[in-house]
C-alpha cells in the first residue's frame, strides 16, 4: 500500500462536518482524488461515497521588511457512506 501524506484538520467546523459523516484532512498537491479514495478505504476500512479538494495557492505575508512565501496544500473533503466512521475523529 503507497503511503500518503494525509493530516487530519482538527477545527471547530471539521468536526461538525465530522458529525455528518465529512470528514477533512490536509494532504500534498500531488495526490489525485482516487489515490486519496483508495487509501483511506484500504488503511480505515471504510467504504468512501465521495471526495472534494480544494486548492490552496502560495501567499506572500510581510514579516521584518521581507516577503515570505507560504506553501501550496491541498484540503480534502471526505464522505463516508452511512454508519462508517473513521476512528481519529472520534471524541473531537
Amino acid at each position: 500500500m503507497k503511503h500518503l501524506d494525509l493530516y487530519p484538520l482538527i477545527t471547530e467546523k471539521a468536526a461538525l462536518n465530522a458529525e455528518a459523516g465529512t470528514y477533512v484532512f490536509k494532504a500534498n498537491q500531488i495526490y489525485s482524488k482516487p489515490e486519496i479514495r483508495n487509501f483511506l478505504e484500504k488503511k480505515f476500512d471504510v467504504k468512501v461515497e465521495s471526495v472534494r479538494t480544494a486548492i490552496f495557492s502560495r501567499a506572500q505575508t510581510n514579516k521584518r521588511n521581507a516577503k515570505v512565501s507560504k506553501t501550496y496544500f491541498k484540503k480534502v473533503y471526505v464522505k463516508l457512506q452511512k454508519g462508517m466512521k473513521i476512528p481519529l475523529f472520534e471524541g473531537v
